[in-house]
């Protein structure tokens, strides 16, 4: 355990005050904290949640025998669930994760406070020094019959043509270069996409039918990315054909 803290310094031996603020005072306060937070590592931190017995203790010795002195004056008893069974006899000698230990002969029963009836808990409470809970009393659950239901997702059939000249970076996701920088390269994206048409044209034919399948959803954080240099010997073949006819065409 950590022992308790040194007094903080007076207003009066302090150089660093500022609006009436104190700041000797919490930067002891801030190291106390950070002190606490270097000791208690991560594998002395325990997962019980149950009230402690004497939360101003500073040594666990000390509440080990505070524990032991008070308890060892309670009265054995019959301890009994909230149908009125009794589901063990002996004293109480701890109380963790929830379920209170009663000892009878060496014998330790582990009864979760849940399901003790209302008097064992407010003895409980009593001679542990916590407030008495109120349950919900003995109503009786009344469950729902929850109707089955069937959900089915059936992808959209919604597709168009080839969009030759989309500037996916920036027509999908809004990525931009600045209002001047953006002009020029949309300008020269373009004219490229001209003189590469017959390549895109080979590599999807104007009839086929595309999805939006494999793009970042509407509203995702979407990375700027420089797409790769699609291949395709088919466009390739309608690329060389274009060039050999246009010369032909135009000598």
């Amino acid at each position: 355990m950590i022992p308790p803290a040194q007094p903080y310094r007076q207003a009066a031996d302090c150089d660093k005050i500022y609006n009436e603020r104190n700041c000797c005072t919490d930067g002891e306060q801030c190291q106390h904290a950070r002190r606490r937070v270097r000791e208690n590592t991560i594998d002395k931190i325990s997962l019980n949640i149950s009230p402690s017995f004497k939360p101003d203790a500073t040594t666990e010795a000390e509440v080990e025998q505070a524990r032991t002195l008070r308890l060892a004056r309670s009265a054995i008893r019959s301890w009994r669930n909230r149908n009125g069974e009794i589901v063990a006899r002996g004293q109480v000698t701890n109380l963790q994760f929830g379920r209170v230990f009663i000892e009878d002969g060496g014998k330790v029963e582990k009864i979760p406070v849940g399901s003790l009836s209302d008097d064992d808990w407010c003895f409980l409470a009593a001679w542990w020094g916590v407030p008495t809970e109120c349950s919900l009393g003995d109503d009786k659950f009344e469950h729902r019959d929850w109707l089955a239901s069937t959900m089915t997702w059936k992808a959209s059939g919604l597709c168009h043509k080839p969009l030759y000249f989309e500037e996916v970076q920036l027509e999908r996701y809004g990525h931009e270069a600045g209002p001047v920088l953006q002009p020029v390269l949309s300008g020269a994206h373009f004219f490229m996409n001209i003189a590469t048409l017959p390549y895109q044209m080979g590599m999807s034919p104007p009839t086929e039918c595309e999805y939006a399948l494999g793009y970042y959803r509407p509203g995702s954080c979407a990375p700027w990315l420089l797409p790769p240099v699609p291949l395709s010997v088919r466009g390739g073949l309608m690329q060389a054909g274009a060039i050999v006819g246009g010369v032909y065409l135009f000598p």
